[in-house]
Order: C-alpha cells, then sequence, then structure tokens
C-alpha cells in the first residue's frame, strides 16, 4: 500500500527552521572558536622538552593542555614551523564569522590546509632568530624542503624569491579566510585612531615603548569589543534585520530596542552621545599637534606654533582645527568627505611605510629602539596590499578615488610656497614670518 506525502505539512515551520539554522551556525562558530583558543594556548605553551609519542622523557609537561597537547603541537612545529599559528587563525577567522553570522562557510576554507603549507614555505625564508633551537629553520621541515624546490625552479635570487613567495601567502590567506574587499577597505578606518596616537610621539616618554604597546593593545581592544558588540547585534536580530537597518539610524539602537523595549532608546542616546563626544575629544586633542608640528617645521602658518605658557598646549592649532572642522559639519557633505578621505589615506600610509626603507639606506647607523618587525617582508606585503587596494579602488569607484587624489592635490601649491619660504629663511638664518 502506498502512502500519499506531497500534502503532508513539514514538520517544522520556516521560523523554527531559521532559528534553527542560526543556532547552528552559532554552534558550529563557538566549536571553531574554542578549537582556535585551545591551538592557541598550545602553541604558545610549547616546548621541544615535553615528553610526547615522538620522545620519551621524564620531565614535566609544560604544556598547558598537556601530553595530549604536547602531542599535537610538537609534530606540527617539526614539519610546518611557526606556520602551526595559521591552525587557530583559519579557526578563529572562521568561528568569529559564523558565530556573528558575519559569513557563509565556504568551499575556500578548505585550502586551509595549502595555506598553512605555503605559510611554511614563507617563514622557511626569514632568518631563525637566537631563541629558535631546532635543527630546521622558522618553516619546519616542510618549509625548508618546498623553500629549497621553490629556488631551484625558480632561480631569481633568495630575497626577490622570498617576497614573491610572502606576496601568494599573504593572496591566499586573505582568500582562505574569506576576507572582502569592503573589509580590507574598512580596515584603514578602524587602524586610524590607533595611528593617530604616533602625533604624540615627542610628548611621550619613553615613546619607543609606549606607542607600540599603545597601538597594539588599542587595536586587540578595538577588535575585542568589536567582535562582541556585533555578536549581540546577531543574536538578538536576524541577518536580514540588519541589512535592513536604514543609513540614518543605528543598528545598536533597533538592536536595544528589540531586547530592551522602548525605554532603550534615551539610553543608546545617551551612551552613543558619550562615546561620540569622547572620541571626538580625543582625536581633536591628538589632531591639532599636526598643525602644531608643521608650523613649528616653518611649512603652516607660524601663529599656529604657538604654546600655551601654562598648560603648553597648542590652544590656536586647536581653535583653527574646531573652526575648520565646524565648516565641514555644516557643509553637510563630511561623511562624502570622509569616503574621499580613505583613499588618500590608503596612499600616505603606503608612504610612510616606504619611508622604512629610505631611512634605512640613508641612515643605516641611526639608532632604532623600535625595529620594524618582520623587515623587509612585511613592510613589503603591506606596500603590496596597500597598491592592490588603491587600483581596485580606481578602478571600481574612480570617483571618490579621482576626489580623493584632488583633495590632496589642493595643498601641494601651499606646500610649495611653504617650503621655499622656508628654504630662504635657512640661507638668510632668521626665523620665518608668522
Amino acid at each position: 500500500m502506498a502512502y500519499r506525502t506531497g500534502d503532508r505539512a513539514p514538520l517544522l515551520d520556516s521560523q523554527t527552521q531559521v532559528a534553527l539554522e542560526r543556532r547552528g551556525k552559532e554552534l558550529l562558530g563557538l566549536g571553531l572558536i574554542g578549537a582556535g583558543l585551545m591551538a592557541v594556548l598550545m602553541l604558545a605553551t610549547y616546548s621541544p622538552d615535553d615528553p610526547n609519542w615522538l620522545l620519551a622523557s621524564d620531565a614535566p609537561t609544560q604544556n598547558w593542555l598537556g601530553r595530549f597537547g604536547a602531542s599535537i603541537a610538537h609534530p606540527l612545529m617539526m614539519i610546518v614551523g611557526r606556520a602551526a599559528w595559521g591552525v587557530p587563525l583559519v579557526l578563529l577567522s572562521w568561528g568569529l564569522r559564523l558565530a556573528t553570522h558575519r559569513a557563509e562557510l565556504k568551499a575556500r576554507a578548505v585550502f586551509a590546509p595549502i595555506f598553512v603549507a605555503a605559510l611554511a614555505a614563507a617563514f622557511a625564508t626569514l632568518t631563525p632568530g637566537e631563541g629558535w633551537t631546532a635543527g630546521y629553520g622558522t618553516g619546519g621541515l616542510f618549509g625548508d624542503t618546498a623553500l629549497g624546490v621553490v629556488l631551484t625552479v625558480v632561480p631569481l635570487g633568495d630575497l626577490l624569491v622570498g617576497l614573491l613567495v610572502w606576496a601568494g601567502t599573504l593572496a591566499l590567506g586573505l582568500y582562505v579566510l574569506g576576507v572582502t574587499r569592503a573589509e580590507m577597505m574598512a580596515a584603514p578606518r578602524g587602524s586610524h585612531c590607533c595611528n593617530a596616537v604616533t602625533v604624540t610621539a615627542g610628548e611621550v616618554k619613553d615613546p619607543s615603548r609606549a606607542l607600540p604597546l599603545a597601538i597594539i593593545g588599542g587595536l586587540l581592544t578595538v577588535a575585542t569589543l568589536y567582535v562582541t558588540v556585533n555578536a549581540g547585534y546577531f543574536y538578538v536580530l536576524t541577518p536580514a534585520q540588519v541589512a535592513s537597518v536604514p543609513a540614518s539610524a543605528a543598528v545598536a539602537t533597533v538592536a536595544a530596542l528589540e531586547y530592551l523595549g522602548p525605554a532603550a532608546t534615551s539610553l543608546m542616546a545617551a551612551l552613543l552621545a558619550v562615546s561620540v563626544g569622547t572620541a571626538l575629544q580625543i582625536v581633536a586633542l591628538v589632531g591639532a599637534r599636526i598643525p602644531y608640528a608643521m608650523a613649528s617645521d616653518g611649512v603652516f602658518f607660524r601663529s599656529l606654533a604657538t604654546l600655551h605658557p601654562r598648560t603648553k598646549v597648542p590652544v590656536r592649532a586647536l581653535v583653527a582645527q574646531a573652526v575648520w572642522a565646524s565648516v565641514l559639519v555644516l557643509s553637510g557633505s563630511f561623511d562624502t568627505l570622509t569616503d574621499y578621505v580613505i583613499f588618500a589615506v590608503l596612499i600616505f600610509m603606503g608612504l610612510a611605510t616606504a619611508s622604512v626603507f629610505v631611512f634605512r639606506a640613508r641612515m643605516p647607523d641611526a639608532p632604532r629602539p623600535y625595529r620594524t618587525w618582520g623587515y623587509p617582508v612585511v613592510p613589503v606585503l603591506f606596500l603590496l596590499t596597500a597598491g592592490w587596494l588603491i587600483v581596485n579602488t580606481l578602478q571600481t569607484a574612480p570617483r571618490q578615488a579621482l576626489a580623493g587624489l584632488g583633495l590632496v592635490a589642493l595643498g601641494v601649491p601651499f606646500y610649495l610656497y611653504w617650503n621655499r619660504n622656508q628654504a630662504k629663511v635657512g640661507r638668510a638664518g632668521s626665523p620665518p614670518p608668522p
């Protein structure tokens, strides 16, 4: 006897199916995050002397995950070296994306082992430091072998081949981690707040130690808060609800209304006001140091180099900055100008990074309390990434890109004028005019 199943109602309604799918992704994401954190602890506490299935020893296990962690970390470090850190990187990246509903698990994640292998070859191009006591390079046995094959097949010299390997590994890593162009373009916005602290180097005690800690600590804090807040948004709202929030509204307010009710409107408005006011205060105090420094060097209005006799604050530079910021706000085009400026920021960040090579060549013996990590590979990779973003922006958003270049070009005549006056002053030996 045959049973008709075509008219049978589904076991679960559509809303329940969607809810179960969301919870499933969140659980998978949390599982990947947990695995990634365990991998971080395992690798961070790795010791080559720990007893494991490859090494019989009576020494106490230093690995936080015990003999189990040591038995996994030891072969990983031996085979791919420091590229083993690519494993928790992939796990944490996709775990955060799934837990916060930022993306679907795509087929590109299947290439994660290839990314780790390429990373091993890239690490093999670096000279091991004093703390590396293994008999193989920092890319492990596989990295040394793979790099040897590449150098044999592509006889272009160690430096050029190393840069090509790192560039290819970077591109593959961005693909495997699911990074999008929009995320890469948003990176300068998020990092600019931390980079701005560098203009205060002349007023900080022990800047070689304080500034790296401030920048790295600031970025980690902002990233943690950003991920936590977004996880809260997607826990309360569905992706469709988040996408439907108009540009004139804030996702935080909508999420608070959904979770706390109408009383959340005033609360969120107050919190946003405090947050924006605090950020503006910090940016204003830091940003005023730029026209002050330019004026002190004679390439801007000399009067802006005046400091308050008691507080030593560049008051005139602060006032000038406030007036100009007010003009931009009243013009109603502040957001548009910000979009234009981001393109210019990419150019200047690239130029600042390129200056590292110039200073290393012109002043090789200058004291460097803080040396660029991974030089020259890391700066070159950043320049390649910035160059790709600049070219890509010119192709996909030519209006914003050309407008950004136009804003930069507007300052060139003024710079040439003040620079010429400064040169004349230097020859005459008298202070520049106000």
